[in-house]
């Protein structure tokens, strides 16, 4: 029985064994001083920015702001979803937009309705996120378990698949891909690659972070990450900022779904 069948069962059940079993206790470091009154406001921030747009649909998550000032939403109910993946030079930019996503998760739907885990190698990032009964684990690349992780996964996909398990959308977070992808074996990396293709059809929904395609082409993975978000920065690698205006900030990005481009910024940025 893994961790999603609990879930299913009795959900608080999860709690101390998320607690108990992670195994990223040592790795956790507190914050300093500034570093966590930034955080801290950039937390309020979103906070009251997701309160504003209130109420929405269940399996609603935010990515952002779009020009008109309208919010841009993701529904993970939508089964032409597809895994997606976050391209942007700058670490902060990355790492912001996840915890816009997941924390919208948390304010605008029950754990019975949207959980998630999160494979990292920064740890202490997500110190705030993984306090949220949402939150199954919070993992670092290296561990042993963020392998069981795949295959666990790919194992509850299967059951979605042929109707014998339902429950909640899992977003399925990995920060610094190529870290990870270095990391696996080729049964975990063969699992890995499934849960890219079949998993947002079953609810489970893979987003990833990269610096860029370069370090991951030779792995064949990028071709499963229909779904690209790209920051202004990248896209305008090479290009004068100057002359790109909105696009020059590293707080804004663009998307396509549908064939259809969405440029959105991060709220009060």
């Amino acid at each position: 029985m893994n961790r999603f069948q609990i879930v299913l069962e009795l959900l608080h059940k999860i709690y101390p064994e998320k607690s108990s079993s992670n195994g990223t206790a040592d790795l956790l470091k507190p914050l300093t001083e500034a570093d966590g009154a930034a955080r801290y406001h950039f937390e309020k921030r979103i906070e009251s920015y997701i309160d504003s747009i209130k109420p929405l649909p269940y399996f609603s998550v935010l990515l952002g702001t779009c020009r008109d000032g309208l919010p841009l939403l993701i529904n993970l109910a939508n089964s032409d979803l597809s895994a997606c993946l976050i391209q942007a030079p700058a670490k902060d930019a990355r790492n912001d937009l996840l915890k816009l996503m997941l924390r919208s998760a948390v304010q605008l739907n029950p754990p019975e309705i949207i959980q998630y885990v999160i494979i990292t190698p920064h740890i202490r990032d997500y110190e705030f996120e993984s306090g949220f009964p949402h939150c199954l684990d919070v993992l670092h690349p290296g561990q042993r378990e963020a392998g069981e992780l795949v295959m666990e996964l790919s194992a509850l996909i299967e059951q979605r698949n042929t109707g014998r398990q339902r429950g909640p959308a899992v977003i399925f977070v990995i920060e610094e891909l190529e870290r990870f992808i270095n990391l696996m074996d080729e049964e975990i990396l063969s699992n890995f690659k499934w849960i890219l293709r079949e998993g947002p059809g079953a609810r489970v929904w893979p987003i990833a972070t990269a610096n860029g395609p370069a370090r991951l082409s030779d792995k064949k993975v990028t071709s499963f990450f229909d779904t690209r978000i790209e920051s202004s920065e990248h896209l305008l690698a090479g290009v004068n900022h100057a002359e790109g205006g909105y696009a020059s900030n590293a707080g804004h990005f663009q998307v396509s779904f549908s064939g259809e481009i969405y440029d959105f910024s991060l709220p009060a940025r």
